[in-house]
């Protein structure tokens, strides 16, 4: 099974937060409904903040990921740490 992971555009995330405050001011929305739209509404704050949304696909699955600021700055650093790794390698 292979998996896909992408990273949401910050257009999206901007989109679902809108829809999820439309379902948690709706009287009519269920529980889990409302449970899900938090959860959206707290990953929106996050990539506001200077995180990172991904989505995650495998063939029967799909996920959604936020790394807050500090991960994506880690990542960040190691990438570049990484880059420079094999940059000095191919020098050799």
């Amino acid at each position: 099974m292979s998996s896909r992971v992408s990273k949401i555009p910050e257009n999206q995330t901007k989109q679902a937060a809108s829809v999820a405050s439309k379902v948690l001011r709706d009287s009519k929305s269920t529980k889990k409904a409302k449970s899900l739209a938090a959860s959206a509404l707290t990953q929106r704050k996050e990539v506001k903040k200077g995180g990172a949304a991904y989505v995650i696909r495998s063939d029967k699955h799909e996920r959604s990921l936020v790394a807050n600021t500090a991960s994506v700055q880690s990542v960040n650093e190691g990438t570049e740490k990484y880059d420079k790794a094999l940059r000095r390698l191919a020098k050799k």
